[in-house]
């Protein structure tokens, strides 16, 4: 587990890969480690990571809100000192989205 953890992020930031000709030109490296890290560190759903809001997040009680969730109902996910960490040293997203590939609509 542990050597998966070091190359999965490293994959998303490397200028060139392993094998290949031409570097990867991936545009969210940073988002991407991060909803890496994320699904590591709390254990969420896929979408639930990719379609948080700003708001959802509260890094003084290290807790992620959840309004949402696959079964329909509200639910609270603590957070790891590692993960606030992380989402204090993001710098991406917009001011409502914490990733900015997703726009909004709860439909995608």
């Amino acid at each position: 587990m542990a050597d998966s953890r070091q190359r999965a992020p490293s994959a998303c930031t490397r200028v060139e890969a392993e094998g290949r000709q031409r570097p990867l030109e991936l545009r969210y490296s940073e988002a991407l480690t991060l909803l890496f890290d994320m699904a590591l560190e709390s254990a969420m759903r896929i979408r639930e990571m990719y379609t948080l809001e700003r708001g959802q997040i509260d890094l003084e009680r290290p807790t992620i809100f959840l309004s949402k969730t696959k079964n329909g109902s509200k639910r609270q996910v603590p957070m790891s000192s590692v993960l606030v960490a992380k989402l204090t040293a993001y710098g991406g997203g917009s001011e409502l989205h914490l990733f900015r590939w997703w726009g909004g609509n709860p439909d995608k």
